[in-house]
């Protein structure tokens, strides 16, 4: 299946000299699909080896099951973007073998940076966004006297007149445009890996690549001793426990690839060999990267209106001051943490065994009643 796949991609610019744009795009979108289904299976085939302490910290970036159903179709929605624009303008390439090597030039360029949206018909686009819809909320009823008279765990009907404004599941607000390379997408850096496929090894225009983000990290920020004689300790760990009542970007239920190999979901940073924390000297040194997992992104139900529109990322949580860092932001975690007979917080000593490691990243997808939190502090005052 693999060979398959490897084979229709490299074949697809080929035959596209003798296609029209509605064959191309039919094409691209049976080649994502293809690719989605290969990718599923092998990640259904991987096989789970001991925990390890990573394990653990990504429990705790797990997302709810609807807030992956989200980021899937957001990803596919992508995938299906870039694949029919790069079918169209290679084709329009490959039409051009009689050009001049300055339009040839220009060709390459566009395809280089080329915005995603900006090929594509606002039909063409609706018409790609059905492959994969967005998954509808659930219904609510706001005239309900229960949610009339005091707030829902999910924040949803917080607000009367606007019923999802700030409830969980929604995408975060910006206070500036996201900066993505290609404007919709994309992270800085990302052209730098691609280009050398259509320049056939050679460099260029965005060569050489950016610093890693570690670089930068260890030039600017300095790790000192600070005393503040106003201000104990307690203020930052009460200033961060009301942070886990407002915002929580989720990443995909999935672990990135070790390696230095980007994906959608995962950007992994290059580390530097002269890094005083995890480089290595010597000519033996392989390149080392550190795990760097992507928010999942918000599904955009515009595009069934033919808009291209920048990934924005999901909360997880509502944006009301409600103790969700208690009693949770959606229905399944706030019956989880409940006792069913009093509708109290579970509380009581430990059960031996079920909140083991292995047990605390099962429950991370709301499976069960432990509670555990990023630290003591917080721990103990979840726990009062």
């Amino acid at each position: 299946m693999k060979i398959k796949v490897l084979y229709q991609l490299l074949l697809l610019p080929i035959l596209t000299n003798a296609l029209d744009r509605e064959q191309l795009i039919g094409a691209a979108i049976e080649h994502v699909k293809l690719s989605a289904k290969e990718e599923k299976n092998s990640a259904s085939e991987e096989k789970h080896g001991a925990t390890t302490s990573n394990d653990l910290l990504h429990a705790f970036k797990r997302a709810s099951e609807r807030t992956i159903e989200q980021g899937k179709a957001r990803i596919m929605f992508e995938r299906l973007i870039h694949r029919a624009e790069r079918s169209i303008l290679e084709n329009e390439r490959l039409d051009m073998e009689d050009a001049s090597n300055r339009a040839k030039a220009e060709e390459i360029a566009k395809i280089l940076v080329n915005k995603p949206g900006s090929v594509l018909t606002k039909d063409e686009v609706a018409r790609i966004y059905q492959v994969e819809k967005c998954p509808e909320p659930p219904p609510v009823d706001c005239s309900d006297t229960s949610m009339q008279t005091m707030r829902s765990v999910t924040g949803v009907c917080n607000n009367i007149e606007k019923q999802f404004l700030g409830s969980s599941g929604t995408p975060f607000r910006r206070l500036i445009e996201p900066q993505y390379e290609d404007g919709f997408s994309r992270l800085r850096g990302t052209m730098q890996s691609e280009e050398n496929s259509i320049l056939n090894g050679e460099p260029g225009p965005f060569q050489p690549p950016n610093p890693s983000p570690r670089v930068i990290s260890l030039s600017v920020i300095q790790d000192l001793p600070i005393f503040n004689n106003s201000n104990t300790h307690l203020l930052m760990q009460w200033g961060q426990f009301v942070d886990h009542d407002l915002g929580f970007a989720p990443a995909f239920n999935e672990k990135c690839n070790p390696g230095c190999e980007g994906t959608e979901k995962c950007v992994p940073i290059r580390v530097p060999s002269s890094d005083p924390t995890f480089g290595m000297q010597g000519p033996d040194r392989e390149d080392i990267c550190l795990t760097f997992p992507r928010s999942v992104p918000a599904c955009d139900t515009e595009a069934a209106h033919g808009q291209v529109r920048p990934r924005q990322q999901i909360n997880e949580l509502n944006s009301f001051i409600d103790a969700s860092q208690v009693y949770g932001s959606n229905e399944v975690v706030y019956r989880a943490v409940r006792n069913p007979n009093s509708g109290r917080l579970r509380t009581g000593p430990r059960i031996p065994g079920e909140c083991t490691v292995h047990v605390i990243i099962r429950v991370a997808t709301y499976s069960g009643p432990c509670r555990f939190t990023a630290q003591d502090f917080l721990y103990a005052t979840t726990r009062a």
